[in-house]
């Protein structure tokens, strides 16, 4: 499921024309095999084919594992989209309100 939402996101951020973005995730298996330090697991290879195209084809895309305890705004978007009743992938081109404050203290945390 990580691997497909990983794929999704780098799509849609290529489509709207971003060059320069880390991807972040709590998933340090998944972070490995994107960037080939682990062998793919052979239920992953079709979405992985596809996501090294993209990182290929976007030399300033970077996947980086992240412990989701050290960031909130990650856990925040993952509990708040678990609970939506559809399974649309949604995507914030506006930070919303209810992120803001958790937006900030991760912002604090990453510069220190």
């Amino acid at each position: 499921m990580e691997a497909e939402a990983m794929r999704w996101a780098m799509q849609m951020l290529a489509g709207f024309g971003y060059t320069k973005v880390i991807f972040e995730t709590d998933s340090q298996e998944l972070s490995k095999m994107i960037n080939g330090e682990q062998e793919v697991w052979s239920c992953l290879k079709p979405l992985a084919q596809e996501t090294f195209h993209l990182l290929k084809h976007n030399s300033e895309f970077i996947v980086q594992f992240h412990d989701r305890s050290g960031n909130k705004v990650v856990d925040r978007v993952a509990k708040e989209t678990s609970t939506f009743v559809s399974n649309v992938p949604k995507l914030y081109s506006i930070l919303p309100v209810w992120l803001q404050s958790l937006f900030e203290l991760d912002k604090l945390h990453v510069r220190n």
